[in-house]
């Protein structure tokens, strides 16, 4: 018996134990049914060697298909360009929506105990750093501006 997938789900029909017969037709509906969702996916779905935004296109067609789905998500992780996002490679600019929004927020875990923030040399060295109680470090503070507007000494 051919299978129903991909242009349908197949529905099945649960079997009791001591009450129904088992026909080698069952598990061979399932054998069918799970190589033509193998033969669907594949054994890899689009799984890229490298990650790149101009290798694929963006256009409705692409979301019909899993390996059509699964790259523009990838696609996404890439080259997103909206800009509420923090990109994990590239530069970042985080913008406010209105004024009365916070544009980030850090927020320590309970008992935190590693900073909250750090600025790092390429090479992983610490040059500023905002510990888990709030204390700003930095390996060349020269210049602390107190006529900032927002500018605090101390708590909160």
């Amino acid at each position: 018996m051919p299978a129903t997938y991909p242009n349908s789900v197949k529905t099945f029909t649960p079997k009791v134990n001591v009450i129904d017969l088992i026909q080698a037709a069952d598990p061979n509906s399932l054998f069918d049914e799970v190589t033509a969702i193998e033969s669907v996916i594949g054994t890899t779905p689009s799984v890229a060697t490298a990650a790149s935004a101009s290798g694929w296109a963006n256009t409705a067609t692409d979301y019909v298909t899993l390996n059509g789905r699964l790259a523009n998500i990838e696609k996404g992780i890439v080259a997103d360009t909206h800009t509420q996002y923090v990109k994990i490679v590239g530069g970042s600019t985080i913008t406010a929506s209105t004024s009365s929004t916070k544009g980030l927020i850090v927020k320590g875990a309970a008992s935190q105990s590693a900073n909250l923030q750090e600025w790092q040399t390429s090479n992983g060295t610490v040059v500023a750093a905002i510990s888990a109680n709030g204390t700003f470090s930095s390996l060349n503070a020269t210049e602390v501006d107190t006529t900032a507007t927002n500018f605090m000494l101390g708590g909160m």
